[in-house]
């Protein structure tokens, strides 16, 4: 989860940090979240099209079980 954390706070997002580890959010799930996910998750509009334009550079390597993320 931290590096969710860490993620978001290169995003300027680093608000969102708490939020998404009190719902135990890891990176394997992160390109799935949706909209009405951020959404529910409190998250504004304006950020949540930041993370989704950002969402893709995330990869998990299922034969590692190791997430990363690409740079944009």
């Amino acid at each position: 989860m931290q590096r969710i954390a860490d993620w978001l706070q290169k995003l300027d997002l680093g608000q969102y940090a708490q939020r998404f580890a009190e719902n135990e959010f890891d990176v394997s799930v992160l390109r799935l979240l949706t909209d009405d996910d951020l959404k529910e998750l409190g998250v504004s509009w304006a950020s949540s099209e930041n993370i989704r334009r950002h969402q893709s550079g995330c990869r998990f390597d299922t034969v590692t079980r190791r997430a990363f993320f690409r740079k944009n």
